[in-house]
C-alpha cells in the first residue's frame, strides 16, 4: 500500500497527504464535540468524501411478546340458511274390523198377567231372556174439585175498571157506564156509590136542595191510577175532565127506564154514572164486596 502511494506521490507528496489526512480526521472530530466555528465545518463537509456503507450486522434477539390488543367490533348477523325438505309422510294405520251386528226387542203377549193383561219382551234369538211386564192395577177416582169460576165477587175482595165519555157541546152532560166483570151478591146501598174528583174531593149532591159539596172522602182513599174501595162502596175516580166544568154526579143502577135506582146505589152488575157540567172525561173505579161478619156492609 504505502509503496504504491509512495510511487503516485513520492515521498514529500506522501508526507503532504499523510498530513492531510491526519488533518481530516481531526477536523472531523472536532466537528463531532462542537468544537470549531460555522467556516471551518463548511470547509471539512466539502473537502471530506462519504465513506463506503459498512455491512450489515447479525439481527439482534427478538424481543418479548406485546400485550394483546382491544377485541375488534361484532360482525354482521349471517343469512338466514335455506329452509330443509319436508319429511316423508309416514303409513297410514289400517282401518279397525266392524263390529257384530245388534240385536232387536221382541215384544209379545203376556202369559202370567191374568186379567190384568200385558205383553212379553226378549231379546231376538234368545227365548231365556223373556219377561212378563204385567199392567198394574187401577187407581182409586179423586174426588170432585170445585170449578175456578166465581159465580159473585166474594167478600172482601175487589175489581176495578176504567170509564170515559164525551158528550155533545150543546149538551154537556154523559152518561157513563159501570159494569162489573164479576157481578155482586148485593146491590151497593144508597150513599156507598161515590165519586172522586180530579182534586181528590168528593161530589156530595143534595137533590132536595139542589146544592153540589166537595167533602174529604172518607170510603175511598185511592186515586185514578190505584183505585181502591172499603167493603161495602163504590168509588169512581177523575183522572180527567173538561176544564172550567160544574161535574157533579148522582149514581143510578137503571135496569129499565121505567125502573130507575136510587141516587148514589148500584145494582148487582153495574151502576150508570150521570154526569152535568162536563163535555169529555175520563178515569178508573173500584168497588169491593161486602158480606159476613169480617166483611159486614154499611
Amino acid at each position: 500500500m504505502l509503496t504504491r502511494l509512495r510511487t503516485h506521490f513520492g515521498t514529500a507528496g506522501l508526507v503532504v497527504a499523510v498530513v492531510a489526512l491526519i488533518a481530516a480526521l481531526a477536523g472531523g472530530a472536532i466537528a463531532a464535540n462542537g468544537g470549531g466555528n460555522g467556516s471551518q465545518l463548511a470547509s471539512a463537509s466539502k473537502q471530506g468524501k462519504q465513506g463506503k456503507q459498512g455491512k450489515q450486522g447479525k439481527p439482534g434477539p427478538a424481543g418479548p411478546t406485546g400485550p394483546a390488543g382491544p377485541s375488534g367490533p361484532a360482525g354482521a348477523k349471517g343469512d338466514t340458511g335455506a329452509k330443509g325438505d319436508k319429511g316423508d309422510k309416514g303409513d297410514t294405520g289400517q282401518a279397525g274390523g266392524a263390529g257384530p251386528a245388534g240385536k232387536s226387542v221382541v215384544i209379545g203377549s203376556a202369559t202370567t198377567c191374568g186379567a190384568a193383561g200385558g205383553s212379553t219382551v226378549e231379546v231376538e234369538g234368545a227365548p231365556a231372556t223373556k219377561h212378563d211386564v204385567c199392567n198394574g192395577e187401577d187407581g182409586e177416582d179423586g174426588e170432585d174439585g170445585e170449578t175456578g169460576f166465581t159465580t159473585t165477587l166474594p167478600p172482601g175482595n175487589t175489581e176495578t175498571g176504567a170509564w170515559s165519555f164525551r158528550a155533545p157541546e150543546a149538551e154537556p152532560e154523559g152518561n157513563v157506564p159501570i159494569s162489573f166483570s164479576i157481578p155482586l151478591e148485593s146491590g151497593i146501598a144508597n150513599d156507598h156509590a161515590h165519586f172522586i174528583n180530579k182534586e181528590g174531593k168528593e161530589v156530595v149532591i143534595n137533590f132536595g136542595a139542589g146544592e153540589v159539596e166537595k167533602v174529604i172522602p172518607t170510603e175511598c182513599l185511592g186515586n185514578a191510577e190505584s183505585p181502591t174501595a172499603k167493603p161495602g162502596n163504590l168509588c169512581v175516580y177523575t183522572g180527567q175532565i173538561s176544564p172550567g166544568a160544574l161535574t157533579a154526579s148522582n149514581f143510578i143502577f137503571k135496569p129499565s127506564e121505567e125502573q130507575p135506582g136510587e141516587h148514589g146505589s148500584t145494582g148487582t152488575a153495574g151502576a150508570l154514572a150521570a154526569i152535568s157540567g162536563a163535555q169529555f172525561g175520563w178515569g178508573s173505579w173500584a168497588v169491593t164486596a161486602c158480606g159476613g161478619t169480617e166483611f159486614p156492609c154499611p
